[in-house]
């Protein structure tokens, strides 16, 4: 029996020694999971700066009248134009490899803010020069400004890593700066002719304050607009030039316009007048906005 035995412990201790060994050297591991990719995620930004590009624009006039003021009438630029910016990037960006890829929308936003961050300065030294421009109007004269537009583009390339790749995209920065070209005076009538009021969708007179642009939708122009709609101004959304703007309604004449302008720009402080015919002309009045 004992001989029985030790040949069985044996027989145990071999099939435990084989059992061992296949564990050993089974092919199958348990998978490594790792975190999805598919949210893009990029790093090392770097952002290749540019000369601007500069071009003259369109030019508008600014009326400045003082027929029957009784002192010097006079206004920054700032207080009635902005310096407008804008980033685009572009749709592929192109991989070390020289392969082509679509930019995930994602990416593309970040990709924006940081172009916009890198000329932040740029863009505040412009805006900041506006106020310091002075346009002014002696008594009993009428000055015309001429506003001349200038175009300035900064276009050159941005790099990102993502997913251990490093990639290259173009983008363009470009702002429009108001700059004054000229001015003339133009002649006071002495009895300014009465207006004939006229209805401009469902609104009295054709005069309007513009109050707000730059709006990147609809409800957030309406938003804003109801700031002026509490104060008990007649406010309407404009889309414009690709740009949404607010502008307050039912002045029947220019003067009666800038009595109010003050008041205006105690909510806005870069509102400035406009005539509603020149500034928004072939107008379509749609159900929530006036399209031009």
């Amino acid at each position: 029996m004992s001989g029985q035995s030790n040949k069985s412990t044996s027989i145990l201790a071999s099939v435990v020694s084989l059992f061992t060994l296949f564990a050993c050297t089974d092919d199958t591991q348990t998978p490594t999971i790792t975190p999805s990719t598919s949210t893009a995620t990029i790093s090392n930004i770097r952002v290749e700066r540019a000369e601007a590009v500069k071009s003259p624009g369109q030019t508008e006039d600014f009326p400045l009248p003082n027929c029957g003021g009784t002192g010097e009438l006079a206004q920054s630029l700032g207080t009635q134009f902005t310096v407008q910016k804008s980033v685009t990037i572009g749709t592929k960006a192109t991989a070390s490899t020289g392969a082509e890829v679509e930019i995930p929308m994602v990416v593309n936003l970040e990709l924006k803010v940081q172009v916009e961050l890198t000329y932040q300065e740029t863009y505040q030294t412009a805006s900041s020069r506006l106020d310091t421009i002075a346009m002014k109007a002696a008594p009993g004269t009428h000055v015309v400004y001429v506003i001349q537009w200038e175009e300035q583009k900064f276009v050159s390339s941005i790099s990102y890593t993502m997913k251990g790749e490093t990639y290259k995209a173009p983008y363009t920065y470009a702002l429009r700066i108001p700059k004054i070209s000229d001015s003339h005076q133009v002649g006071c009538s002495p009895t300014p002719p009465t207006a004939t009021p006229t209805f401009i969708g469902d609104f009295l007179g054709e005069w309007i304050a513009v109050v707000g642009g730059g709006f990147q939708s609809l409800e957030d122009a309406q938003a804003y607009a109801q700031r002026f709609t509490s104060a008990g101004y007649a406010a309407r959304v404009v889309y414009r030039n690709n740009d949404i703007r607010v502008v307050l309604v039912g002045f029947v004449t220019e003067t009666e316009a800038r009595l109010e302008l003050d008041e205006v720009q105690k909510i806005s402080a870069q509102a400035y007048i406009r005539n509603l015919s020149d500034w928004c002309p072939g107008r379509v009045y749609r159900d929530e906005y006036i399209e031009c």
